[in-house]
């Protein structure tokens, strides 16, 4: 036991004396050439020089080196440069290739991006899936349109009186109404959804636009004559109907023609 701890105690010693010591910096001149020449600093600064004694060659290290001792891949000290990082070495053609292809992988890549941009556009643009999200639908056509969009046949029923009712039903009027609103309803999802072009879209939503227009003229038109056929019975039924001059119209004609007129309208006869 007293011998361990005599051993431990040498061994905190030593290692204290070995750390305190002062590390030496060596400065050796041959090794400083060496690492020169494999940079692009230095290539003639050669040590250790040669030293001859009558035309013999007294270093031995230089002879096993780079004399005739020396295996003939070192013996280039007066042959071309070869260090890699020379300003023409293979390292230095090498990081320069690299950053050649650098560049032009990244002028590819500049072109792929563009490219994925335009597509991302073409697609945002022609793609039914984002027609909902068209400038233009938001602020206007979704607006104009939204008659068609959230068509309801009980909504437009319910909106009319009863005779307006009963008139456009017996007419058939109310039935040729809604089928024109679902084809049209129909038309505007086909344009809404299928994948066409932005411009082409645009002239679709135009064209039902005015289409929805002229359908809705065309409605309101017969309820109006609707309402003016009313008033024209509820005239002839009234006593004082009669004219003052003593000459009697024929009311059963001014029925007759406003039916003609109500029949050319709701059969759309020209």
């Amino acid at each position: 036991m007293k011998r361990i701890l005599i051993t431990s105690t040498l061994a905190v010693v030593f290692a204290h004396c070995v750390s305190a010591q002062t590390v030496i910096s060596i400065q050796d001149k041959a090794l400083k050439a060496q690492q020169e020449r494999m940079v692009i600093t230095r290539w003639g600064n050669w040590l250790p020089k040669p030293k001859y004694f009558l035309g013999i060659q007294l270093n031995p290290n230089y002879t096993a080196t780079w004399g005739w001792a020396a295996p003939k891949s070192r013996r280039y000290k007066e042959g071309p440069d070869i260090r890699p990082l020379a300003a023409h070495g293979k390292q230095t053609q090498r990081m320069a290739l690299t950053e050649e292809l650098k560049r032009d992988t990244d002028k590819y890549k500049s072109y792929t991006d563009s490219m994925a941009r335009d597509a991302t556009t073409e697609i945002t643009s022609t793609s039914g899936l984002f027609s909902s999200t068209d400038p233009l639908w938001l602020l206007y056509y979704s607006k104009e349109m939204q008659g068609v969009t959230d068509y309801a046949l009980h909504d437009v029923v319910g909106s009319l009186t009863e005779y307006e009712k009963l008139y456009l039903a017996k007419a058939g009027t109310i039935d040729w109404y809604d089928e024109q609103m679902l084809i049209l309803q129909e038309k505007l999802n086909a344009a809404f959804n299928q994948d066409i072009d932005r411009g082409s879209r645009i002239i679709d939503y135009h064209n039902l636009l005015l289409e929805y227009r002229k359908l809705q003229r065309k409605w309101f038109t017969t309820i109006s004559l609707a309402n003016k056929l009313k008033n024209l019975e509820s005239a002839m039924r009234s006593p004082h109907a009669t004219p003052n001059g003593g000459v009697t119209r024929n009311r059963g004609s001014d029925v007759e023609i406003m039916e003609k007129i109500m029949h050319r309208i709701n059969n759309h006869i020209e």
